[in-house]
C-alpha cells in the first residue's frame, strides 16, 4: 500500500532552494511520533528541493520498521507539491500537492479532511538505531524491499 505525503498527510520533507522563503522556511528534519502507539513520520526537506518522508512503525527501543520515499518538491507559501522519484513501496507514485502553515515553531500539513503537526527534530541522529526498509501493507503487515524508482 503506498502512503503518500497526501494520504497520511506528512512523513517527513526536505527542501530550500536559496532563492524561495517558503522552501527555506520548510528546510530541515520534521517529526510527528506517538508515544502510544510506536508510530511516527518524518519528512526532511533540503536545500537542494529534495524530500525524504518517512513512515516509521517501532519495533524495538531499537529498531524500527521504515517505509521511505525520495523526491523533489517546491513550496509557495500555502502549498507544498511533491514529486517522488523513488519508494521503498513499488509501483506509481502521484504527485501530491498538501497546504501548511506554520504555527509557533511547529508545520502544520492539511490534505483533504486530514492534519499533522510537526515539530522540528533537532536531536541528533542515534547511530546505533536500526531501520528496517520496507513497504507497509493494507492490513498493516510489513514488507522488507529496498528503495526503487516509481513513476508519477
Amino acid at each position: 500500500m503506498r502512503w503518500s505525503l497526501a494520504a497520511t498527510v506528512a512523513l517527513c520533507l526536505a527542501c530550500g532552494d536559496g532563492g524561495n522563503d517558503a522552501a527555506n522556511k520548510l528546510q530541515g528534519n520534521w517529526i510527528f511520533t506517538s508515544a502510544a502507539t510506536g508510530f511516527g513520520f518524518g519528512v526532511a526537506f533540503k536545500p537542494d528541493d529534495h524530500y525524504t518522508v518517512y513512515t516509521l512503525n517501532l519495533t524495538s527501543d531499537a529498531s524500527a520498521a521504515a517505509q521511505v520515499e525520495n523526491g523533489t518538491f517546491s513550496a509557495s507559501d500555502t502549498e507544498i507539491v511533491t514529486v517522488p522519484k523513488e519508494s521503498t513501496c513499488p509501483g506509481p507514485a502521484p504527485v501530491d500537492t498538501v497546504k501548511y502553515i506554520f504555527a509557533g515553531p511547529g508545520l502544520v500539513i492539511t490534505a483533504g479532511d486530514k492534519v499533522i503537526s510537526l515539530v522540528r527534530d533537532t536531536a541528533p541522529v542515534e547511530t546505533s538505531f536500526v531501520l528496517s526498509l520496507g513497504c507497509f501493507q493494507p492490513d498493516g503487515t510489513f514488507v522488507p524491499s529496498g528503495l526503487q524508482p516509481v513513476s508519477n
